[in-house]
């Protein structure tokens, strides 16, 4: 649609002044892998950014001005507001909704955050206390652990084995 109205105004005024930014998506090749690339460019950089894609899946009209933008910050800011709003209210077209759910009052909320650090806090250190060289979760390995018989097929084997190596000492 905005591609269509480029190139109509384009044909009606020759020297109209119209610079158009796209958005470019494709397949990008870097240091060996291939990635997929979204980019906003002005008409200018176009091509460049184009030879760069090892495959170009899309070319968008992002946007059309008179003028010549400094820079591209103001395209996809201009929904900022919006969208902050609607991180609010989230829910507010959803089909699963809770009667009984309240939110909480950011002062409420904070210091729930702050106690449960305090409580982890707390925890850990005295994790640590107990288990000084532990790493992941996971603490030293034993100095040597009895081996259990293992069950099923496997124990019928092992206690073959343990057989063959008494017969053989």
């Amino acid at each position: 649609m905005l591609y269509d109205y480029v190139e109509r105004k384009r044909k009606e005024n020759s020297g109209a002044q119209l610079h158009v930014t796209y958005l470019v998506s494709g397949s990008l090749i870097q240091n060996g892998h291939s990635c997929h690339k979204v980019a906003v460019v002005r008409e200018d950089k176009l091509e460049a950014v184009k030879s760069k894609l090892a495959v170009t899946a899309s070319i968008h009209v992002y946007s059309i001005q008179k003028a010549m933008l400094k820079d591209s910050g103001p395209l996809f800011n201009t929904d900022y507001d919006i969208l902050k709003s609607n991180l609010q209210n989230c829910s507010k077209f959803s089909a699963i909704q809770c009667a009984a759910a309240v939110p909480r009052a950011p002062a409420e909320s904070s210091s729930s955050s702050k106690k449960f650090e305090q409580s982890h806090l707390h925890m850990s250190s005295e994790t640590q206390a107990n288990n000084e060289l532990t790493t992941n979760g996971h603490g030293p390995p034993a100095s040597k652990q009895v081996s259990q018989q293992p069950k099923g097929i496997m124990g019928m084997f092992a206690s073959k084995a343990a057989a063959k190596t008494q017969e053989t000492n």
